[in-house]
């Protein structure tokens, strides 16, 4: 089972992601242990850790047993198939270089903790955005963790090393974002400006590595630029349905277009 959660609480976010909390939920999807049972496991410094978890709701304690207190999600495959075509037909009519967009605008922005279990092999789409007040760079993939400029930087939040950015930390090493994000914006606007001799940077190469730009002979964008807001028509019953019933839908429409990752620049015009 995978754990899929969003919060704002940076002690749970931790503990969600340590591999005690893998290893407790495995416990507790096959049995409804004891505290002494799970001390034998974990050791005697466990309960406070359970206490924590029982607190904000993830776990819950009966009659002396532990047990889970989330949402185990149950796929409907009619549901999922259905809004599946009619998001796929509703693409048909917009050109491709602005699917990509259409997609983003219907994932879930709420705000909200949450936390689910889902059955490893059902698709998701996953979507992070890294932005200062003029610019900014998305990305929506069905991987969870994309070579994407949003992503590498969400990664460096886990506090754990995944090897799809390995090269990338060494490149990049400890750079802020906001440092980071003003560099690749003036890149970017001589490149709108069409000025293609740019002296080569590691902003550069983390331009070419996270898939937003190519280099040939030149430095050539390779993602859709967005100077104005982007309309698109609002699906008000798409987003009745639940968060991770959207999330699931994104990822089965990505996969039939063959489009596993996209990411898009949005840079404000000269006022």
């Amino acid at each position: 089972m995978k754990i899929i959660f969003e919060t704002s609480d940076e002690g749970v976010a931790e503990l969600v992601r340590s591999p005690f909390f893998e290893e407790l939920v495995l416990i507790l999807q096959k049995e409804t242990p004891t505290l002494r049972r799970l001390k034998e496991v974990f050791g005697a410094k466990v309960e406070k850790q359970l206490n924590h978890l029982i607190k904000k709701e993830i776990i819950q304690r009966k009659d002396r047993r532990y047990l889970l207190n989330f949402p185990i999600i149950e796929v409907n495959e009619t549901e999922i198939a259905s809004w599946s075509s009619k998001l796929s037909a509703s693409l048909t009519g917009i050109k491709r270089s602005d699917r990509g967009i259409f997609l983003e605008s219907l994932f879930p922005k709420e705000r909200v903790d949450m936390i689910y279990g889902i059955d490893e092999s059902v698709p998701l789409v996953y979507y992070d955005r890294m932005s200062t007040e003029t610019f900014a760079v998305t990305s929506l993939s069905v991987d969870e963790w994309p070579l994407t400029l949003p992503r590498y930087f969400r990664s460096l939040r886990t506090m754990q090393p995944i090897p799809v950015y390995q090269t990338t930390m060494q490149l990049l090493g400890d750079v802020s974002v906001a440092y980071y994000l003003d560099q690749i914006e003036v890149i970017v606007e001589k490149l709108l400006a069409n000025r293609r001799r740019i002296r080569d940077s590691i902003f550069v190469q983390s331009l070419t590595m996270f898939g937003l730009a190519n280099k040939n002979e030149t430095l050539e964008l390779c993602v859709p630029v967005y100077t104005r807001p982007y309309v698109v028509d609002s699906f008000p019953e798409f987003e009745q349905l639940s968060i991770m019933t959207r999330r699931i839908v994104l990822a089965r429409v990505m996969d039939e277009l063959d489009m596993k990752t996209i990411s898009t620049i949005f840079i404000k015009e000269e006022r």
